[in-house]
């Protein structure tokens, strides 16, 4: 049996998520690249807005969406490929003093 959960539920875990993870790394977060992290979260709620209709998009919907949501993660994948990256290279310099 499939069992009916509420999207706006999972909308509010998201949510919960991301605050829990912003709390609990502020300092590390403050020392990446976060505009880009940030960037990623407007275009997925972009996707959402499109999606709920609250700003009418023409005939093109859905690629109006889809735009969103694909910008969202090339963004959201280029910060934490960026922030990998800067991670791994800290350490590498740390290793060799």
């Amino acid at each position: 049996n499939i069992r009916y959960v509420p999207e706006q539920l999972f909308f509010l875990a998201y949510f919960i998520c991301i605050v829990f993870i912003v709390i609990v790394c502020f300092k590390t977060f403050l020392q990446t690249d976060f505009v880009l992290w940030s960037l990623a979260l407007f275009m997925f709620a972009m996707s959402l807005i499109v999606d709920r209709e609250i700003i009418k998009a023409d005939s093109d919907h859905a690629f109006w969406e889809d735009s969103c949501k694909f910008t969202g993660i090339v963004l959201w994948s280029a910060y934490y490929l960026r922030t990998s990256m800067s991670f791994i290279v800290q350490q590498i310099q740390q290793v060799r003093k």
